[in-house]
């Protein structure tokens, strides 16, 4: 029983609540994209974290299981243990028709969970493949239906902007070009060119339009908002990216990969005492101790540059507690010195 719980648990998460999902990966890339920002333009650039992993993928049904298990904490895999011992220990004292009839209704029960979970997500996997077929064929009416049947059938499938760019293609090839699907399936043009202030103005009609895909649209919006941003930021245009960065933080205040970029932003304008203001507030969003570091260290910039050398210093040994190897930024700073 307690196997079977820790199974419907784990499948429940990672099947049955593709909006979390989707949002636990959106921070695994947002921890990502701040080791990167980190790495180019936070003196001197630390060494990534080894425990994080680089390589998760969502594309089909297996890749799911294997990553979805990535984000259960220690309490599931100490709970599997313990079903599993609990199993051999019952079994000892059993006679060995009784452990065979036990380990026969296992399996049943356990390929009875399985089915009850992967069942229309595999459904969903063959129609997008059939979806994938029929246009290849040229037949976008039926390639069109099973994109919608494979949306269906997988909530999963209904989050990813991609499909839903391939029913705009389709509706293209049919002269449909009134359709939100046809209007997302033109943004993703406009990224490709990279004519990011187009994408943008073209999602956020796509969200301000109230549809099916307004949630979609206004999310990936904002994470154009944020490219535009670090684009900027790149070029030395540093006061447009601190625009850029405040209206995607307004729009989406729990983003706090925005916020992370915008304390070095307002730190290049000179406006030290919003880096010291927003950094602080930022600490509160997250747990990770490098993505922590970072923001002790950017506090701790302001800070010096604002002549608060005794808050500098407790803000960089602060940096160093969170994530002590290799914080080369943290000890030089601590230190004053810039060699390592």
């Amino acid at each position: 029983a307690l196997l079977l719980t820790i199974m419907a648990g784990s499948l429940h998460l990672i099947f049955g609540e593709p909006a979390f999902i989707k949002d636990l990966l959106t921070q695994v890339t947002w921890q990502q994209a701040a080791v990167q920002f980190a790495q180019s333009y936070l003196p001197p650039a630390p060494v990534s974290e080894p425990a994080v992993s680089y390589s998760l993928s969502f594309d089909n049904v297996g890749e799911r299981l294997g990553a979805g298990w990535y984000f259960m904490g220690l309490g599931w895999y100490v709970g599997l243990a313990l079903a599993l011992a609990l199993m051999i220990c019952g079994s000892a004292g059993l006679a060995q028709g009784a452990v065979r009839r036990a380990r026969r209704t296992t399996a049943l029960l356990v390929l009875a969970v399985l089915t009850v979970f992967l069942f229309r997500p595999l459904l969903g996997e063959h129609d997008l493949v059939r979806a994938a077929r029929a246009e290849a064929q040229g037949h976008p009416d039926e390639a069109e239906k099973f994109y919608v049947r494979a949306m269906r059938e997988d909530r999963w499938n209904a989050l990813d902007l991609g499909l839903h760019a391939r029913i705009g293609a389709l509706d293209q090839a049919r002269g449909r070009t009134d359709t939100p699907e046809y209007h997302l399936y033109r943004a993703e043009l406009m990224v490709t060119d990279q004519t990011l202030p187009e994408a943008i103005a073209q999602y956020e009609g796509i969200a301000a339009a109230a549809g099916p895909l307004s949630a979609l649209a206004r999310d990936r919006a904002n994470q154009l908002w944020v490219t535009y941003g670090l684009n900027l930021f790149d070029a030395g245009a540093y006061g447009s990216a601190v625009v850029t960065w405040q209206h995607a933080l307004d729009n989406q205040p729990a983003m706090w990969i925005v916020a992370f970029y915008l304390t070095r932003a307002y730190f290049a304008v000179g406006r030290y005492d919003d880096a010291m203001a927003l950094a602080q507030r930022s600490i509160e969003q997250t747990s990770d101790p490098q993505f922590l570091a970072n923001l002790y260290s950017n506090c701790g910039d302001a800070q010096l540059r604002n002549g608060e050398f005794g808050n500098a210093h407790a803000s960089y040994s602060k940096s160093y507690f969170y994530n002590y190897v290799p914080n080369w930024r943290a000890i030089t700073s601590l230190t004053g010195s810039v060699d390592n």
